[in-house]
């Protein structure tokens, strides 16, 4: 153990040790979206009673800001203009051991 403290304490390299002390804790969660497992208000009352009822509200309204517009599958022009969405195939030739290899070879780049 000696040995060990010594070696933290000389060496600028050496990694630092992990306590309890220094570790940072997760106390933040995102909000549990009601909507995919409750399927209406009446349900949500039911269940957790009428004074909650405004977390079931927020998580809806949540859940609707958080709704992401999924462009068309078979739409892809606007998005192959920005992006290589299909990429060209090369040919190329490999040499191997003194053996010229055919260039029938295709290799995607």
């Amino acid at each position: 153990m000696l040995l060990r403290r010594f070696y933290i304490q000389e060496n600028e390299k050496a990694p630092v040790p992990k306590t309890k002390k220094s570790r940072e804790l997760k106390t933040e969660f995102m909000p549990l979206d009601y909507s995919k497992y409750i399927a209406s208000e009446e349900e949500f009352i039911e269940l957790y009673g009428e004074d909650q009822l405004f977390i079931y509200r927020a998580s809806l309204s949540a859940s609707q800001d958080s709704a992401i517009a999924q462009p068309d599958e078979d739409d892809d022009s606007e998005l192959s203009e920005e992006y290589d969405l299909h990429p060209k195939k090369r040919k190329m030739s490999i040499e191997v051991k003194g053996i010229e290899l055919p260039e029938t070879y295709a290799v995607k780049i």
